[in-house]
């Protein structure tokens, strides 16, 4: 509703303008001895043209402007940082580079121009192939236990054991 009473406002505000000064155009006419409502009418026709006319130009620099302004934000966007060091002196930098664009940058340190190689590979997603429900009746026929609860336990123990390295 907010919405609605200001654009019937801004629409009064620019018909009484037109008109005050379309008055003054006719009150000129008046003084010069012209016919006053043909040169009133003849000034609110044309006012109202510039004013198209205006408002076209303003709509266009607008467009113009968000262009840019959409264009650069889609510039910041495709922007990674990523920190990596000099392929020279093999001090980190950070970096911000753009996918699909050769990157390059001059290291902090030597100021040495490096060159940035990105190789991008996929991988496979991949699930579990054996629930661990399934676990113990497979600790059962690889052992040959009854107690593969026990089996279990015990190779992961020993795994965890052999993993350790103390120097």
């Amino acid at each position: 509703m907010k919405k609605f009473f200001n654009l019937v406002l801004v629409f009064a505000i620019s018909i009484l303008s037109m008109s005050l000064l379309s008055c003054l155009f006719a009150a000129a006419a008046y003084f010069m001895g012209k016919n006053v409502l043909g040169w009133f009418f003849t000034s609110f026709g044309c006012i109202t043209i510039i004013g198209m006319f205006w408002n076209m130009y303003l709509q266009y620099k607008n467009n113009l402007i968000s262009r840019a302004i959409k264009t650069r934000v889609k510039l910041a966007d495709s922007y990674q940082t990523i920190n990596i060091s000099c392929a020279y002196c093999s001090v980190a930098n950070i970096v911000k580079i753009i996918l699909g664009t050769d990157n390059e940058f001059t290291c902090q340190n030597c100021n040495n121009l490096n060159k940035i190689y990105i190789d991008v590979t996929t991988a496979r997603a991949t699930k579990p192939l054996i629930a661990d429900s399934d676990m113990d009746s497979i600790f059962k026929k690889l052992n040959g236990e009854k107690n593969s609860t026990q089996t279990r336990q015990n190779t992961i123990n020993s795994q965890s054991q052999s993993n350790i390295t103390i120097k």
